[in-house]
């Protein structure tokens, strides 16, 4: 033994006695049980040849050393290890640099420098374990390792462990506490170092050569083997010729390592860029070597396989507009693309599609690639994208039908594909329409209990049946109700016969008004719009001309309710029954918030007008124009005795005057002026109206008209009083069901008038009205008692809404506002009340409370939440400085 090696045995005694002293002080010793002499073997990780020992000229494997202490603790170790590197060297990891020391397992947690090297023909390893521990282990463990580089073949390359059983110099394992070798066995390795003689082989082959109908997306793919040596990674090379030549390819591969240097087995992979193409022959050659040394075996391999054939036709896709859709502009284009993809799943492509036997219809029109109708493409033969802009556009609501046909590029017998059919519609810009009005437009000759009939259509999406609303003398009809009208489908949904059978019978004369609204079913809706007519049911008669004879006995209008020739009776006198022109029966409707529609009746044949304008005109003056009205409507030169005019361009939310007039018989015969407004469903205004006291049938003719045409001395000119007109429900076209009765005048102490009352969906009610811009009243409603602030607009218009109306039973509604007067004193006024369906007694009225003492108790109320809260925030302040105050004093007089 070396000094050094004997200094370090020395020194590890000492630790492992150490060791031993402190572990028998400390824990107390037992003796150990019977266990496995301990020992040491080598061990190659594989063998690389044929024998299981046999390692292949040029190679490099990694040799063991295992340690087996036999379940003993131990302080340490010692390695030799004798060999002849005639025929190999002792390497590094890296298997090219000749290694000075070998590599450690970590088994202890020393291993000296000194105790570490490799000769030429000894390998040297030492380790012990510092002392307070010690290695133990019952199985067995890597000590150390080193890698051998084979140069030249030996039939016998020995690793051989210097071992002498008991000795302490050479291969040993120390025992803890004592340094007694407890070494029992050793295991030699002897190996065969051999010369590699075999050739490398493929084997696995997909596809395999000769195969047939092989997918174009097919990957080559083949194994690369040598049983000796191994597989030369690096010299792996293919060529894959795809019917124009061979071609160098990439060749990825996959190794199998089956020890430090072993590589028997490469899974190679060669995947030519894109696709294969179709029905070709492909042949592949494969070449590689392995490792021998200092002869290395090349092989080369070649193989071939034929693809499938494209057997799939051109398909469409991506239809803009798309299938079956609606709503598309009439301007549209028809843009597709047309593919030739393996089984149409748009990933591997076809030979593609022939652009020239791409055909497309459109609403019967053929486009071709080469005209005369051109459609336009782009893109790929795989992928065309085709777009065709017709020549003219298509009409609204109409279906485009359209068609594909094509062929791809297979020879010599393409692959057609089946017409591809699809259509879409336009978009629906026509509203529904109404036509065949039973009873006809201004027919006057109506039965009182005839049905309403028209038809109404739609050329497009068709009508929306639940939007339909129609009117009839004021009552609205609707699918829903409460009065509903029935439906007869003529060609739903664009066709229906309307029916309506009112809820009660017309009255003699009455002109009825009928107003129909309705979208269409198309998105956008198309909002029909409103359409409106008037006829007259029949039995008008005369007038009722009262005891004329006492008075003015020689009065045309007295003599005009008498039939002609007749004599004696009301008119008396045996007059000559002359039946003088005259206007009766006068209406008007609104229609919207910008239009409103007058109609009246004349005793003889005459043409239609209205004169109307923004101020009232008492006597209408001919030689004044438009009779001094500010406008006059079209003149309707229609000869009849029914008329109706419409006079549109109102604005909306002012008052106008209308007075109806007709040419009869040379002359200019007037009617009553009547006011409204074209803002509000519902109105009620002072009307300045025409009532002769001493001759009360003047007011059925016209006042110019009878001052220049009578006969009689007696006077009978008109008594200007003012009247309220009440213009109910029936006569405009919301279906308000609110009927104002009483409205008076307006109260310049007060601040508003009102103008309109409006009863909305679940029972809300709208009251609108006048007032001097920028001020504010109180509304009051009772019995509801819906008492509220209100203010007028700087446009001097005021809405007040109030919710949830009961339905008891029938009752008045009144409206009061409330405004302090000039004296500072709070006055109401009654603007109106109406009929509806009544409410419940509040509690206001329970006690009998006035208004102006519920508006005094409200506004007391008022004041109080505002000085309530300063109060007591003033009375909690004061008392919490009182109570510190107080404790200061308390705290101060202590101390003292």
């Amino acid at each position: 033994m070396t000094k050094l090696k004997q200094k370090f045995l020395t020194i590890s005694h000492v630790f492992l006695s150490m060791v031993l002293i402190l572990s028998s002080f400390t824990y107390g010793i037992k003796p150990a049980k019977a266990a496995p002499p301990p020992m040491f073997t080598l061990t190659a990780a594989e063998a690389q040849g044929v024998g299981v020992d046999e390692f292949y000229e040029g190679r490099c494997f990694r040799v063991n050393i295992n340690l087996h202490t036999g379940n003993q603790a131990t302080g340490g170790a010692d390695v030799i290890i004798d060999y002849d590197n005639t025929n190999a060297t002792i390497v590094q990891n890296n298997c090219v640099t000749p290694a000075t020391t070998v590599y450690s397992g970590g088994l202890y947690n020393v291993y000296p420098v000194g105790g570490n090297s490799v000769t030429a023909t000894q390998i040297k390893l030492s380790a012990y374990q510092n002392p307070g521990n010690s290695y133990t282990n019952n199985a067995l463990a890597i000590y150390g390792y080193f890698y051998v580089l084979v140069n030249d073949p030996d039939p016998a390359f020995d690793l051989n462990f210097d071992y002498t059983p008991g000795s302490t110099i050479d291969t040993n394992i120390a025992q803890l506490g004592t340094g007694v070798d407890i070494l029992a066995s050793v295991e030699d390795l002897s190996l065969q170092l051999v010369t590699d003689n075999d050739t490398p082989y493929f084997d696995g082959h997909n596809p395999l050569d000769g195969a047939i109908n092989v997918p174009v997306e097919a990957v080559i793919a083949y194994n690369m083997k040598d049983d000796q040596s191994g597989v030369n990674n690096a010299t792996r090379a293919a060529t894959v010729d795809q019917g124009s030549g061979a071609v160098a390819e990439t060749v990825t591969t996959s190794c199998t390592t089956t020890n430090a240097n072993r590589v028997p087995v490469c899974s190679a992979i060669v995947n030519p860029a894109g696709y294969f193409p179709y029905l070709t022959l492909i042949t592949v050659n494969a070449s590689f070597s392995d490792l021998g040394n200092p002869t290395v075996h090349s092989v080369i391999d070649s193989w071939s396989f034929t693809t499938e054939d494209d057997i799939h036709a051109p398909y469409v896709e991506n239809e803009n507009p798309a299938i079956g859709a609606v709503n598309q502009p009439v301007g549209t284009n028809v843009v597709f693309r047309i593919k030739d993809y393996k089984n149409q799943a748009g990933i591997i492509p076809g030979l593609g599609v022939d652009i020239n036997t791409v055909v497309v219809v459109v609403d019967g029109i053929t486009y071709t690639a080469a005209g005369p109708n051109f459609f336009t493409y782009a893109g790929t033969p795989e992928n065309y994208l085709i777009t065709i802009d017709p020549a003219v556009d298509f009409p609204p609501a109409y279906t485009v039908n359209v068609s594909v046909d094509g062929a791809d590029l297979h020879a010599p017998a393409a692959n057609v594909m089946p017409t591809h059919n699809y259509s879409f519609m336009t978009s629906d810009v026509n509203a529904p329409y109404i036509d065949n009005e039973d009873p006809a437009p201004d027919d006057v000759s109506v039965s009182a209990n005839s049905n309403v009939v028209f038809q109404i259509h739609d050329v497009g999406a068709g009508v929306d049946l639940n939007s339909l609303v129609v009117q009839v003398a004021g009552v609205t009809y609707t699918m829903a109700g409460p009065n509903i009208f029935t439906v007869n489908a003529l060609s739903a949904p664009n066709d229906y016969e309307i029916t309506i059978d009112p809820i009660a019978d017309f009255g003699g004369g009455q002109a009825v008004l009928v107003v129909i609204d309705a979208d269409d079913l198309s998105a956008p809706v198309n909002h029909m719009p409103t359409y409106y007519y008037v006829f007259g049911a029949a039995g008008a008669g005369c007038p009722v001309c009262g005891a004329c004879d006492s008075c003015c006995p020689a009065a045309p209008a007295c003599d005009s309710c008498c039939p002609v020739g007749g004599g004696g009776g009301s008119c008396g006198g045996g007059g000559g029954g002359t039946i003088y022109p005259s206007i009766s029966n006068q209406q008007i409707y609104q229609i919207d918030e910008s239009s409103v529609l007058v109609t009246w009746f004349s005793n003889k044949n005459g043409d239609s007008r209205v004169y109307y304008g923004s101020d009232s005109v008492a006597t209408p003056i001919a030689s004044a124009e438009n009779y001094s009205y500010d406008y006059q409507s079209v003149i309707g030169d229609d000869n009849k005795t029914y008329h109706s005019v419409t006079i549109s361009g109102l604005q909306a939310g002012n008052l106008y005057f209308f007075r109806p007039a007709s040419l009869m018989e040379g002359q200019v015969y007037f009617g009553e002026e009547m006011v409204m407004t074209p803002k509000f469903s519902s109105l009620t205004v002072v009307n300045q109206e025409f009532i002769d006291k001493a001759c009360p049938v003047c007011a059925l003719g016209s006042v110019l008209g009878w001052q220049e045409e009578k006969n009689s001395s007696v006077s009978c000119e008109p008594v200007i009083v003012e009247k309220v007109v009440t213009q109910d429900s029936s006569k405009f076209i919301s279906g308000s069901t609110l009927k104002l009765s009483e409205v008076n005048g307006y109260n310049y102490e007060l601040s508003a008038e009102l103008m309109s009352i409006n009863l909305l969906a679940n029972n809300e009610l709208v009251l609108r009205g006048v007032g001097k811009p920028n001020t504010e009243f109180i509304l009051n409603l009772e019995p509801q008692l819906a008492m509220s602030p209100v203010k007028v607009n700087e446009n001097g218009l005021w809405e007040f809404r109030i919710a949830n109306l009961p339905e008891d039973k029938l009752g008045t509604y009144k409206v009061y506002a409330l405004e302090n007067n000039d004296a500072g004193i709070l006055v109401e006024n009654l603007i109106g009340q109406f009929n509806v369906r009544k409410a419940v007694l509040t509690e206001m009225s329970q006690t009998g409370m006035t208004i102006v003492e519920r508006v005094n108790q409200e506004m007391a109320a008022m004041q109080a939440q505002k000085t309530v809260p300063l109060y007591i925030y003033v009375l909690i302040s004061v008392t919490v400085l009182s109570m510190l105050y107080n404790l200061y004093l308390f705290r101060k007089q202590t101390n003292k």
